[in-house]
């Protein structure tokens, strides 16, 4: 890569991890306890992403019964409509949401597989693709991206070296049976790195881990000499959060189903 474009790289992402320590430390500040990481990362995410998203949490549900845990992160696309307000826990239906992220402070191996779990049990929705629809994807991410909807896991501090991160991931996805579109998409660590699903090698986001002009498949990591995981996180989530068309608007499958006033 041209070292300039390089260094304008570097500097944009010591930029977003000031501005990650900036909103931080506000919150601890105000006293805020609890969710403040959580919170943090959301409150980073709304300025950073393109103003078509929202961005809350909350449970995601879809048309024919399925539904997540709650997730730390929802960020919705121009489908869903403003029925949760700007704070609180919301209810999503799964054609408005564009990605889904849990957050962690420390992540170890209990909390890895706890996220493997929840990212499983959120690939599990389905969003209604027999609504006329519009989107341009390739033959690989659209099971993923479209079909179903990215997820990711960011951890502030990693007690797994990248290395053994990944590796337990593949362990975890194989002894369970899971399958490509079934998967946690990509994990950022801001101490430890990045580790993208590149899945069978054929999605928008191949070009990482190419090697001697050989496309890689599956996990594949990146050091963290050789990292930015915050720009890295925002190019990821660009490239697999699809624009998709509704004809008509998803939430006339869920209108007389769903006791609103519970949420």
């Amino acid at each position: 890569m041209n070292s300039r474009i390089l260094d304008r790289l570097k500097h944009a992402e010591r930029q977003m991890i000031l501005r990650l320590e900036e909103i931080r430390a506000s919150f601890k500040h105000a006293g805020n306890k609890g969710a403040n990481v959580e919170e943090v990362v959301r409150s980073f995410l709304r300025e950073y992403l393109p103003p078509i998203h929202t961005v809350g949490q909350g449970e995601v549900i879809d048309s024919i019964g399925n539904e997540s845990r709650q997730l730390d992160v929802v960020i919705t696309n121009d489908a869903h409509p403003p029925i949760n307000g700007s704070q609180g826990v919301g209810l999503f239906f799964i054609e408005g949401v564009s990605c889904a992220a849990e957050v962690k402070t420390i992540l170890d191996g209990k909390e890895l597989e706890s996220a493997l779990r929840n990212a499983s049990q959120f690939k599990r929705l389905k969003p209604d693709m027999t609504l006329p629809t519009q989107t341009v994807s390739t033959d690989s991410d659209y099971p993923r991206f479209v079909e179903r909807r990215p997820y990711f896991l960011l951890a502030f501090e990693s007690k797994l070296k990248n290395e053994t991160l990944a590796q337990r991931v593949r362990e975890w996805c194989s002894l369970n049976a899971k399958e490509i579109p079934d998967q946690i998409d990509a994990i950022f660590t801001l101490d430890g790195g990045s580790i993208f699903n590149l899945g069978d090698g054929d999605g928008f986001f191949h070009g990482v881990g190419v090697v001697s002009g050989n496309r890689s498949k599956g996990f594949v990591r990146i050091e963290p000499e050789q990292d930015q995981p915050l720009l890295n996180m925002l190019c990821w989530m660009n490239l697999c959060m699809h624009k998709i068309n509704y004809q008509v608007n998803p939430i006339s499958r869920y209108m007389g189903s769903i006791d609103w006033m519970k949420f």
